[in-house]
């Protein structure tokens, strides 16, 4: 008797806001401000600009950290 299990190719469950600001992020990584910036600027991770506010998608720091492992 065989039993197949199905993988959900989908992205994980994020709780908590789709975008983070740039020191809700920092906090999540527990990493400095200019560390944070240079990581901006390098396109390591992404974000948008939206006005004055620069946001990250939360999916980006689970992919960040996933990199990381």
């Amino acid at each position: 008797m065989s039993q197949t299990i199905e993988i959900a190719d989908a992205a994980p469950a994020v709780s908590g806001p789709e975008f983070l600001t740039v020191a809700e992020a920092r906090a999540r990584l527990r990493i400095g401000k200019s560390l944070a910036l240079r990581l901006l600027a390098e396109g390591k991770i992404p974000s948008v600009k939206l006005g004055r506010r620069r946001l990250i998608p939360a999916h980006a720091l689970h992919a960040l950290a996933q990199q990381a492992a």
